[in-house]
């Protein structure tokens, strides 16, 4: 595999227990080191469980999965959670952003589950405040609860939250789905610039046509996924 392919997609099925059918079934999908990916689909067609699968909170039925190089599906679920904290960086469709920690121990939380990524941050307050000033935040902010921030402030935290370490692959769900159109845009400026600034690879899943100009790479889950769904999947609740 070439070494600059973050995630290698081939033959990929995946099924609910107790389904007849496929949720997801794609023949073929690589992403690029840097790239910054949109993908699209409506509710129900598999997006969540798509990213699921990328992060390693599930395994595929049949097909090869690799991110980072790594076959996710030959890893135990520890393994599989252990190297979701060292590589991945998650924006929630909600933020989910802790409310009785304030912004900088939220901030903080993915260093606490991974040595890996401590490592790479090792001035973690300072690398916050660095991130809060590109992204027009006053690093007064950091003792804050969150619950304090407006719902503006809140989406550039989950921004840094999701970027401290450093981690190789961002996967954002829908987190722009609550947003009005200006809002909405200056988040996808703050998330794009800040994954070019790191290197990150970035995928993006939403079912919002209008957010697919941000991006130069765009793929419709409708086209990509073989399997027919007639069922609403993504309503499942999953943590990634």
């Amino acid at each position: 595999m070439n070494p600059d392919t973050v995630i290698d997609i081939e033959n990929l099925r995946f099924r609910w227990a107790g389904q007849t059918q496929d949720t997801l079934d794609i023949a073929q999908l690589q992403i690029q080191r840097g790239e910054h990916l949109f993908i699209q689909g409506a509710s129900g067609s598999g997006k969540t469980t798509l990213l699921n699968l990328l992060a390693g909170v599930f395994t595929a039925q049949t097909g090869h999965l690799r991110v980072l190089g790594q076959d996710l599906s030959r890893l135990s679920a520890l393994k599989r959670d252990r190297f979701r904290g060292d590589h991945l960086g998650v924006i929630f469709q909600q933020f989910n952003l802790l409310p009785y920690l304030n912004t900088l121990d939220n901030i903080r939380l993915p260093l606490n589950f991974s040595k890996h990524r401590r490592q790479r941050e090792p001035h973690p307050q300072q690398t916050a405040q660095a991130w809060l000033k590109r992204l027009q935040l006053a690093d007064t902010l950091l003792n804050q609860p969150v619950n304090h921030l407006s719902i503006g402030q809140q989406q550039r935290v989950a921004i840094v939250r999701a970027l401290m370490g450093r981690p190789e692959l961002i996967i954002a769900d829908e987190p722009t789905s609550a947003l009005d159109a200006d809002n909405r845009d200056r988040f996808m400026h703050w998330l794009l610039e800040a994954a070019e600034q790191t290197q990150a690879t970035l995928v993006f899943v939403s079912h919002d046509p209008h957010l697919a100009k941000h991006f130069h790479h765009q793929v419709d889950l409708a086209h990509l996924n073989r399997a027919s769904a007639t069922e609403s999947f993504d309503t499942q609740e999953v943590a990634l």
